[in-house]
């Protein structure tokens, strides 16, 4: 399951960022539709836990509506990573979703972007 939520979370920032440059798609849609997607798709096959799974495609895919000039596609990789971990380590401990999930995509967005600017303080 933990390899699951992992690859789930890479896909789902990934995806979100390629339909927002590519296909010029704003970004709160590319975020849902991208979403409503995998659930449909989840619908379809059986998928042990997919209340779990289909939130931490909602909540990665957060990650991928972070700004391009700020974020590569390297980054937005290492963020989804943080947040799975945030997802699968820390988000257990509060009793719902209601915000848990974007407060873990900023945190992790947040960590990420403060390390780059250790490494280059000329970045914005």
């Amino acid at each position: 399951m933990v390899g699951m939520i992992i690859l789930v979370c890479l896909a789902s920032s990934q995806l979100t960022r390629l339909l927002t440059e590519r296909y010029s798609i704003g970004l709160v849609r590319a975020s849902a539709g991208s979403t409503l997607a995998f659930v449909l798709l989840l619908s379809i096959f059986p998928v042990p836990e997919k209340d779990t799974v289909s939130a931490a495609f909602l909540g990665a895919s957060f990650i991928g509506m972070s700004r391009p000039s700020l974020f590569t596609a390297r980054d937005l990789l290492f963020a989804a990573l943080i947040f799975a971990g945030f997802f699968l380590y820390a988000l257990p401990f509060n009793q719902g979703l209601g915000g848990a999930l974007g407060l873990a995509a900023f945190g992790s967005s947040l960590i990420v972007h403060r390390f780059r600017y250790r490494l280059s303080p000329s970045l914005p």
